[in-house]
């Protein structure tokens, strides 16, 4: 009976936040027959009879399961925050066709490594804004040619570049007019293409590559990032793991990167240039830092319960308030009366993650590829020379049937980051 409710009051917690963010998304709206069962419950419990067409008598059952439930709901959607990161799923826009074996028995060891390298990611993307240096058609042109020469001196990918620019496979964003950005929205199913800036997308069943250009030097990095992917996509027969999907991607930016170093762009234009890449994953980290660090405490400990959270947030602010002087205090405490009371602030806490887990779902699935793959690209570029640039072209060109495991030993001991081979795939 328990679990009943609890499930109830988990359905009326998506429906209540969804439509008070006014959010366009299809729900099952059975709202009262879900608070008819919860205020049965509630009427049984306390020994009244509440009546659910006033709409503060809703508030009132609400509030009163959530009170009994909050904690309960919080790791039912975090395993459904993991579940999201892992196996396959559809909600409006965003289509997850992925189950990361590798990801699934690694879970803990992987996002504690996320954790670490968020850190490394801060600093990166702290990079100060620089104005970049400005590129000819004629001179991207010539970069092009001559890092795909680099990194394949078969010239197999600058054939098949050419291939895909002649037959339009290579669209300028910035060239679409409104009528044409429409068109391709509705065509990649899509409610706002101003999100997507630069990609890989099957059109009539063609892969194409999109580009929203700078008209500056960021753009070859751009270029060979959107490459690699389409390399992978044309290539593949099956899905690319989440733990892989951006790693040749990130690996072909920092080449480009060095090139560009080699061609005489300065140190700060290519740091502004690295920066402004991490930027938009780490920030999704950093405004998921609450679940993430949930997620952690879950793996650790199995569930995530007030009594911890209590405890550990009672820490927290010992340690905040030996910072400041009185005076700070009673400022703050001016502006926030409830700063010091530590119930609220837990229970805060929780319910704006729970509120962040049902409007953002997928945010973190979003942003661990990239953070990932960056970290696997950098560790690579470290070690590149011409058996690191075959084996690279190898990987984006067998992407969907490559072993994460394999990628993590060949950089580092796999034992020092605790991850397991996936067996009998």
């Amino acid at each position: 009976m328990e679990q009943e409710l609890l499930e109830c009051f988990i359905k009326v917690l998506f429906i209540r936040t969804i439509k008070r963010a006014n959010m366009a998304i299809n729900i099952n709206d059975n709202e009262d027959m879900y608070y008819g069962i919860l205020r049965d419950a509630y009427n049984k419990e306390n020994n009244i009879f509440l009546d659910i067409s006033r709409e503060e008598n809703k508030d009132i059952i609400y509030n009163w399961a959530l009170d009994k439930w909050r904690f309960l709901a919080l790791n039912e959607l975090i395993s459904l925050a993991i579940n999201r990161l892992i196996y396959k799923e559809q909600v409006s826009d965003i289509e997850i066709d992925n189950t990361d074996e590798f990801l699934y028995n690694n879970f803990a060891s992987l996002l504690l490594l996320m954790i670490d390298q968020l850190g490394i990611c801060l600093k990166n993307s702290d990079a100060p804004s620089k104005e970049i240096s400005p590129i000819s058609s004629d001179t991207k042109d010539l970069y092009i040619r001559e890092l795909f020469e680099k990194i394949d001196p078969s010239l197999t990918w600058y054939n098949i570049y050419l291939e895909a620019l002649a037959n339009n496979r290579i669209i300028m964003i910035n060239d679409l007019d409104e009528h044409q950005k429409d068109a391709l929205a509705k065509e990649l199913k899509v409610s706002d293409l101003s999100k997507f800036e630069n990609f890989v997308a099957k059109i009539d069943g063609v892969y194409c590559i999109f580009l929203t250009l700078n008209y500056n030097v960021s753009d070859i990095p751009t270029f060979f990032h959107e490459f690699a992917h389409y390399i992978s996509s044309i290539k593949k027969e099956k899905n690319i793991p989440l733990t892989l999907k951006e790693f040749s991607s990130c690996f072909y930016e920092l080449v480009a990167l060095s090139f560009l170093k080699d061609k005489g762009i300065k140190e700060d234009e290519l740091l502004a240039i690295n920066a402004d890449r991490l930027k938009n994953s780490t920030i999704l980290i950093m405004q998921n830092i609450v679940l993430v660090n949930y997620l952690k405490s879950y793996l650790e400990k199995g569930k995530i319960t007030y009594e911890d959270e209590y405890q550990s947030n009672l820490e927290a602010i010992k340690n905040l308030t030996s910072w400041f002087t009185q005076e700070d205090i009673d400022k703050i405490l001016e502006a926030d009366p409830d700063f010091l009371n530590i119930d609220k602030w837990v229970k805060r806490k929780c319910d704006n993650c729970i509120k962040d887990l049902i409007l953002k779902p997928f945010e973190l699935y979003e942003a661990y590829p990239y953070i990932m793959g960056n970290y696997l690209a950098v560790q690579m570029v470290k070690r590149l020379s011409g058996d690191t640039l075959a084996f690279m072209k190898s990987c984006t060109e067998q992407a969907d049937s490559i072993d994460p495991y394999d990628i993590f030993e060949k950089i580092e001991k796999t034992e020092n980051l605790g991850l397991k081979r996936v067996l009998n795939k």
